[in-house]
């Protein structure tokens, strides 16, 4: 949306998928004003419904619903190695932040909208160690992503008549196994 002062509405966005940065909308830049949508099942690394970079976009009347972040990659296992070191578990992926939402150096209005059922994803699990004279070490388990609804990074945000309800943060990732 590279066009200031848009104004766009009365449409749903479902079940988009972006790559790194919003699964449903992805703006930068610009100030377009947001009115009567849903974004509604849509996933990506930061911001499951959308991303926001340098924006100052108004949402009014909109519905974020059931987005989320990706689940964490596994570590990878060690190699084994019988008469010597094995190879140690590599460390399990964390999770993106912002399931519905992901705000970073931008300003962002929300007024009268729904926050409702989004997630961050699971963390990987981390690697086996591997097995020989002196096992590897098992890798530690990935982190878990913040902001089930909203993340903020270096951003404002102004909240009307805005209700967050039954947004959940994935767990953390577990360690792997010695070798």
């Amino acid at each position: 949306l590279p066009i200031k002062g848009l104004a766009v509405g009365e449409f749903a966005i479902t079940d988009g998928r972006g790559d790194i940065r919003g699964g449903g909308l992805y703006i930068r830049e610009a100030a377009p004003h947001i009115r009567q949508v849903v974004l509604l099942g849509n996933q990506s690394s930061r911001g499951g419904g959308v991303f926001v970079e340098y924006g100052a976009p108004r949402f009014s009347n909109c519905h974020f619903v059931n987005n989320a972040t990706y689940n964490g990659p596994n570590g990878y296992n060690g190699y084994n190695n019988g008469g010597g070191r094995a190879g140690n578990g590599g460390t399990g992926g964390s999770t993106g932040h912002g399931g519905a939402l992901y705000a970073s150096y931008a300003a962002v209005e929300l007024i009268d909208c729904v926050f409702n059922g989004n997630t961050t994803g699971t963390a990987g699990r981390g690697g086996t160690g591997g097995i020989g004279y002196w096992g590897g070490h098992a890798g530690y388990g990935g982190h878990a992503g913040s902001g089930a609804a909203i993340y903020s990074y270096r951003s404002t945000l102004a909240l009307l008549n805005t209700v967050l309800v039954e947004n959940t943060c994935g767990r953390g990732g577990d360690s792997g196994t010695g070798g």
